[in-house]
């Protein structure tokens, strides 16, 4: 069985052969053992002492299992439970299943059936404890980090402090990877260890081929488990990806300006801006053919356009259909005096009125709620978009949303 400490299980049935049979066998597999008559008895015992696993019959007097699976659901939602049942309540057993319970096992008891039910649930609840854990810890990294983002804040006034920000998050992202690596060397490890129990399942597949596994054959329940590890895997890269894109956009820049590509800029402020974006609004890309090259920080830049996505999703929160339209393209300078990069970030949300148009870029103005803005997003980008030789500007009408129009000079060699 699972680990070198003895498994506890209670035992719930009103019928004393069956309590003692299995009573008698599991505790010679070395599981401690308490027992109770129905589920009333069941609900003390759970009360009194922790278990991991609970074995109970659906048909008892006072509480049956179905009652009891209720109960415990709420009372006791660490706990796994599997039900017996006998041939004429398979019914039961299914509404059983339905609410909860993790298997169930027709009487009379077959011992090799159990052995693997209770293996296999008391996997799945350790995973689960061990993938709460892991959600509580970095929930309260999140909540110790609150005050010190908040003192922090005060610092954001003025675009030269920006990068006390960029070292928040970095450690933040940090501490978020210590965990994160301790999630995917588990999952790597689980990997390992279903490859070997994988030829456990086929060779006990070949010897009772009836056998199923909550109506699953054991290769389907392999491929199952096997889809879940990938799925979990892929997950925990995703994240890791996540953690590198954000210390990697939040990184202090040198003051050194170069060359660098509009459209990739765009693009890769875009893919950090997912998780604003997931879902909620679609995007309508026209990039202008490379090179759209602009002389600066992309940094920078693309702190500009984060602000730009963020507040055309913001806009945007209400509408059945938000669409954010990027276009950039390469166009002549009026007058024939050269050439520049157009870049427009356009929304489908309700608009800005005249009066806040007016107002729009001004320091500390807002119009979100208190908290959930500090009215220096649009006046410190159009300071960077004026500080790379370029200029910033909006348009909107009401109820068809608006546009935010950049022009930059085109570098060249």
């Amino acid at each position: 069985m699972i680990g070198k400490e003895k498994l506890k299980l209670l035992v719930v049935d009103d019928d004393p052969d069956v309590v003692d049979m299995l009573s008698a066998y599991l505790s010679g597999h070395d599981m401690e053992i308490t027992t109770a008559e129905n589920g009333a008895e069941a609900l003390k015992r759970l009360k009194e002492k922790e278990f991991e696993l609970v074995i109970s019959d659906v048909m008892m007097p006072e509480m049956n299992g179905i009652e009891l699976l209720k109960r415990m659901s709420s009372e006791h939602p660490d706990v796994a439970i599997i039900m017996l049942t006998s041939m004429d309540e398979t019914k039961l057993a299914t509404q059983a299943m339905q609410s909860g319970a993790f298997d169930y096992i027709l009487k009379p008891v077959e011992f090799s059936q159990l052995n693997i039910s209770i293996s296999n649930a008391v996997t799945k609840q350790r995973l689960i404890q061990e993938n709460r854990a892991y959600k509580e810890t970095l929930e309260r990294m999140v909540k110790e980090q609150r005050d010190v983002i908040q003192q922090q804040r005060s610092q954001l006034l003025q675009s030269d402090k920006l990068s006390s920000l960029g070292m928040l998050i970095s450690g933040v992202c940090h501490e978020i990877n210590n965990p994160l690596a301790f999630i995917n060397s588990n999952l790597q490890l689980l990997e390992l260890y279903f490859g070997n129990l994988k030829n456990a399942m086929d060779e006990y597949a070949r010897e009772h081929p009836d056998y199923r596994l909550k109506k699953m054959t054991m290769e389907e329940a392999a491929q199952n488990i096997k889809r879940m590890l990938d799925d979990s895997l892929q997950g925990a890269n995703s994240i890791k990806g996540i953690v590198s894109d954000i210390m990697g956009f939040s990184r202090k820049e040198s003051d050194e300006r170069r060359a660098f590509c509009v459209n990739d800029c765009i693009r890769k402020t875009l893919h950090m801006a997912r998780f604003i974006l997931k879902n909620k609004v679609a995007v309508q890309a026209g990039f202008g053919p490379d090179p759209l090259e602009a002389l600066g920080q992309p940094q920078k830049m693309g702190q500009v356009f984060m602000n730009l996505f963020h507040n055309a999703a913001y806009a945007m929160r209400d509408r059945p259909a938000s669409t954010l339209t990027i276009t950039t393209r390469k166009e002549p300078i009026s007058g024939g005096h050269g050439e520049r990069i157009f870049i427009e970030v356009k929304d489908n949300g309700a608009g800005i009125p005249k009066e806040v148009m007016e107002r729009i870029f001004d320091p500390y103005f807002t119009t979100k709620p208190s908290g959930e803005g500090t009215g220096l997003g649009l006046s410190i980008s159009r300071n960077i978009v004026e500080d790379h030789g370029g200029a910033m500007s909006v348009e909107s009408e009401l109820n068809k949303g608006a546009s935010f129009i950049i022009t930059l000079p085109v570098h060249k060699d």
